[in-house]
């Protein structure tokens, strides 16, 4: 089951709340500062059953092409 966790990145003076997914075993890439573009992208991935080998590739498609 895959869902939502935040980080926070500082980029010297300032500091980003950042959102990616995650499942039961490992943290994918931090891929935005929308905790709803984050959600979304975890009830697609919960909702298709997305093998978390795939997850990256996902992640690049949609939000880095």
């Amino acid at each position: 089951m895959y869902s939502v966790y935040s980080k926070i990145i500082s980029t010297g003076e300032e500091k980003l709340e950042m959102f990616g997914v995650r499942n039961e075993n490992e943290l994918f890439c931090t891929f935005t500062e929308s905790r709803e573009k984050a959600e979304a992208l975890a009830a697609m991935l919960n909702l298709g059953d997305v093998d978390s080998i795939h997850v990256n590739d996902v992640i690049e498609d949609i939000f880095y092409t």
